[in-house]
């Protein structure tokens, strides 16, 4: 019926309908110009869109094959020492029509044979010394990603492959797509990961949306939801080596980035209690630590919006070591660093001293005898934190009640992690007969007059009272 069906179609104004369509789909002004600037209105520039222009114009009109033949296009190297720019043209403008279409959900090709037709392309521009334009290889990575699941894993030449092409890049952020799919593409790979994950990882936090990062757990109960909202997070316990790259953001990133990434480790280490990554995270945390003491005086530690994050992160890892350990050089020097921090701050601070007092206090009960007598005698020796310490005693009776009596205000809080680190010190320095630099006191006839009267303290805070 093959010739009778030929006919039937002319006569339905075929030939003209299909002339009319790939007018619109490859004049100035096409449907995938149009496609491109969507997909990349966040970057695109003048002169890429001018190269982008000049590739449709000239190869879209020629790209006459099937599917099939298509994908053995793109694995086709050209003649040794001879470059065929009429099919490079080819490949790339399939390789794009490809991005756009899986860009907009539109997968007409099996993702394992789009997987190995990709790689190929890679592999042959590599061979034969074309240097990708950025939007191409852009697309390419992008199809690989998001067939990836589908396909073999990657192979050691091809990764060699992707890191060489990637490597002459004077800037990642020209083939980056923010995709869940591409971050983990990058982060599966030990190869790419220890040469990009850090650049990835950078681009990633820096065009996530911030209300996305700052999801709370009250909203988002399950953690089908949570991993949706922040994909990072399914990635982090798979491969918690990751973390230190994150850490490293934080101090190297602006301070924009650095609060996204704390509070995704926030909400992993709270999610996660599985994942074993206190020995990990330690010693990073005290080289941060050590150089956010170093560059800010007091009133720019009370301004730095990271560091509470970052404390809290530290109580965090801190809480989740299970039973009695004894305590290794890593923890004093934390100690000694927490213990300078808190000297720095003032009684209101309560978002740097809440987690910081909490720090503390579990060091000396999360260890042995030994370690705790040497943890006690480091922080009875810090002048500065006693000082704190007598400060934030004053201001239980300084500090007006909240509105309402139930409630744990973050002051009374602070008042109870205050009292309870001073009830420890008092304690432990009788029985280890540790020498004392400074001394607390506390005006008893208050203590009584709140336990009796309570003047609509919290209960929490009254029974710390009374112990």
């Amino acid at each position: 019926m093959r010739n009778k069906f030929s006919k039937k179609l002319a006569s339905s104004s075929f030939i003209r309908l299909t002339l009319e369509l790939k007018a619109r789909f490859c004049s100035v002004q096409s449907l995938c110009l149009n496609l491109y600037s969507a997909t990349e209105k966040m970057r695109t520039s003048s002169q890429e869109e001018q190269e982008m222009s000049e590739l449709l114009q000239k190869g879209l009109p020629q790209l006459n094959y099937t599917i099939a033949e298509s994908l053995l296009l793109l694995s086709e190297t050209p003649e040794p020492f001879f470059l065929d720019q009429s099919l490079c043209s080819h490949q790339h403008c399939f390789v794009l029509l490809l991005y756009f279409a899986y860009s907009f959900g539109d997968r007409f090709v099996p993702d394992a044979e789009l997987f190995l037709a990709v790689r190929n392309f890679l592999l042959s521009a590599q061979d034969h010394g074309d240097c990708l334009p950025p939007h191409i290889l852009r697309a390419a990575l992008y199809l690989l990603s998001v067939c990836q699941d589908k396909g073999k894993a990657l192979d050691v030449r091809s990764l060699s492959t992707i890191r060489r092409i990637l490597d002459n890049l004077l800037d990642l952020s020209l083939v980056y797509v923010h995709c869940p799919l591409l971050l983990k593409f990058f982060l599966r790979y030990p190869e790419l990961m220890g040469r990009f994950g850090h650049q990835v990882l950078q681009l990633w936090f820096s065009w996530e949306d911030c209300k996305q990062t700052e999801v709370e757990e009250s909203d988002l109960g399950s953690s089908d939801q949570l991993n949706s909202a922040n994909p990072l997070l399914s990635i982090l316990k798979s491969n918690s080596s990751i973390l230190l790259i994150l850490l490293d953001l934080v101090c190297s990133s602006s301070v924009e980035v650095a609060w996204k990434v704390l509070m995704t480790l926030r909400t992993f280490l709270e999610r996660n209690e599985d994942v074993l990554v206190c020995d990990l995270l330690r010693s990073r945390f005290l080289q941060i630590l050590q150089q956010l003491l170093v560059e800010s005086s007091s009133a720019t530690l009370q301004a730095n919006r990271n560091l509470p994050v970052l404390l809290s992160l530290l109580f965090l890892v801190q809480l989740r070591s299970k039973g009695i350990r004894e305590l290794d050089s890593t923890d004093f020097k934390l100690l000694h660093q927490v213990c300078n921090l808190c000297g720095k701050c003032r009684p209101r601070d309560t978002d740097l001293l809440q987690p910081s007092l909490n720090f503390l206090y579990w060091s000396l009960h999360q260890t042995t005898p030994c370690s705790q007598q040497r943890a006690v005698a480091v922080l009875l020796s810090n002048v500065s934190l006693l000082e704190l310490l007598q400060k934030v005693l004053e201001c239980t009776w300084l500090w007006s009640p909240p509105s309402r009596p139930a409630s744990l205000s973050s002051e009374d809080a602070l008042l109870c992690s205050g009292w309870l680190l001073v009830a420890s010190l008092l304690l432990y320095q009788h029985r280890y007969n540790t020498e004392v630099h400074q001394t607390l006191s506390v005006d008893l006839t208050e203590v009584l007059n709140t336990v009796i009267f309570r003047n609509k303290k919290p209960i929490l805070l009254l029974g710390i009272y009374i112990c």
